[in-house]
């Protein structure tokens, strides 16, 4: 399925945009598998001059006894402005080889650390982080168990 925005939206050159602009909300249900998103953007006068994103969500039945809301996952300040970023985590009973990573809109990973607490707080410099939205999640055996954005202006 395609959607095109009715009106188009200037970007300049080395420029980024707010997370107002463009987000994902993704609901799938009861839907396993593997979904995928693509972003296209292009020039409204010349639709060959274009570059997109393709950003892949694999979707996990829900375990029994873990829910979201037994993940903690939460960054401050944020929004920020090029300063520390703190985030504090909690994991449910019995995670273990978690880790922590942080993303950029593109999806390249700029950060990550291993977490070996079931709970704590992680300290980030984001000081040469370049301004935009960026995702931040834990994971752990191969399963994403939380993302939240944290936005650099």
């Amino acid at each position: 399925h395609t959607v095109e925005s009715p009106d188009p939206y200037t970007i300049n050159a080395g420029e980024t945009t707010g997370d107002e602009v463009f987000y994902v909300q993704f609901y799938p249900e009861v839907n396993t598998g593997v979904a995928q998103i693509v972003y296209e953007v292009f020039n409204v006068d010349n639709p060959d001059d274009n570059v997109s994103v393709t950003i892949n969500f694999t979707i996990l039945p829900t375990g029994i006894g873990l829910n979201k809301k037994d993940v903690g996952l939460r960054a401050y300040p944020n929004p920020t402005a090029g300063e520390l970023v703190y985030v504090d985590y909690s994991l449910p009973k019995g995670v273990s080889n978690a880790s922590f990573s942080l993303y950029n809109m593109l999806g390249v990973k700029v950060y990550e650390m291993a977490i070996e607490n079931s709970s704590g707080k992680i300290e980030i410099s984001t000081n040469s982080f370049p301004k935009g939205v960026y995702l931040y999640s834990i994971e752990a055996s191969g399963t994403r168990l939380a993302t939240k954005r944290l936005i650099v202006r």
